[in-house]
């Protein structure tokens, strides 16, 4: 579970950074991620569907038939999901 928390807060870091990022798993396995990591697509779909989940980012599925993946949390939740010992103070 650790290594999926790690992967959730990357993917969450990078759409706090990045708002308006639009990308299928594919793209986000190979452009969001550090170079180097070693996650692979099941474990990308894990996160991503434990974010979808929890009302993080939205699922769409674009013309082509590829499903996308883009964010909907707040700078709040996001944070929340970041560094969970301040939010747990507020």
């Amino acid at each position: 579970m650790s290594d999926l928390l790690n992967l959730v807060r990357m993917l969450a870091r990078y759409i706090r950074d990045k708002p308006y990022a639009c990308d299928s798993a594919e793209g986000i396995l190979r452009w969001w991620l550090p170079d180097g990591h070693n996650f692979n697509e099941e474990e990308i779909e894990m996160a991503l569907d434990w974010m979808a989940e929890n009302n993080l980012i939205l699922q769409t599925v674009a013309a082509d038939g590829r499903v996308r993946f883009s964010r909907v949390a707040s700078d709040a939740r996001l944070d929340a999901i970041l560094n969970p010992a301040n939010a747990k103070k507020s």
